[in-house]
């Protein structure tokens, strides 16, 4: 990626993308990243719904259940990331379900 600025950096593809600094506890700094990219996050998660019902019978629902079954792993061996994902839920608006799922979709 090449910097533009200070805020934008430019894929090959030629999108540019958000560049933001954040600071804080994990459950801080995913909240602050969560409110600063809400609008990318709730596409994100429209898009990866979307592939999810196009490639499996699975329902949003079991969806996000299977990705909130991995939660007390994640508690467990990397609890830092655990708070970062609550952060992010709260920023974006979302539900933990639907946090842990865009973390753990290759999982689920």
């Amino acid at each position: 990626m090449d910097a533009i600025d200070g805020t934008t950096s430019r894929a090959q593809s030629g999108r540019v993308f958000p560049k933001h600094r954040f600071a804080g506890s994990h459950l801080e700094i995913g909240e602050q990243f969560g409110e600063a990219c809400r609008d990318l996050i709730a596409s994100h998660l429209d898009k990866a719904l979307g592939r999810l019902s196009e490639r499996s019978a699975m329902s949003r629902e079991d969806a996000l259940e299977k990705a909130l079954a991995y939660r007390p792993w994640i508690q467990r061996y990397a609890a830092f990331f655990d708070d970062e994902i609550q952060g992010v839920a709260r920023g974006a608006r979302i539900s933990l379900g639907e946090a842990c799922l865009l973390q753990l979709r290759a999982e689920v």
